[in-house]
């Protein structure tokens, strides 16, 4: 679960990936918001009729000044020897404090904010 990729979806039928099929590595600050219909994360391991389906998927209006919010958190333990590493994804609107954020464990889990309180995960990147 550790290796989810972004794919940002346009309202134009055309797409951005992380990294393209040619291996071109795309930035987040790529993605074109102004036309932004979804971001999805996938697990290129989670393969289901032969597709390779979203893990997580954000959709957004159009003109409704909804924002992207992603990001990716390593944690570390003592003792450990590898980083562990969520994904914080999630849509936040022009008004303060309204959407929501979700963090994803390596493991599937998923813990959902609707009222972007921080504890600690989400810290920064709520601001």
């Amino acid at each position: 679960m550790q290796n989810l990729k972004w794919l940002a979806q346009y309202n134009d039928n055309t797409t951005l990936k992380q990294i393209d099929d040619d291996g071109t590595k795309n930035a987040y600050s790529d993605i074109d918001r102004s036309k932004l219909l979804a971001f999805m994360l996938f697990d290129e391991s989670a393969v289901l009729d032969g597709l390779t389906k979203p893990r997580f998927a954000v959709y957004f209006d159009d003109n409704d000044g909804e924002r992207l919010v992603w990001t990716r958190r390593a944690f570390q333990t003592v003792g450990q020897n590898h980083s562990v590493i969520f994904h914080i994804v999630g849509k936040k609107t022009t008004e303060q404090k309204q959407g929501f954020i979700m963090a994803i464990a390596p493991d599937g889990q998923t813990l959902v904010r609707d009222n972007f309180v921080d504890d600690g995960l989400f810290d920064e990147v709520i601001q």
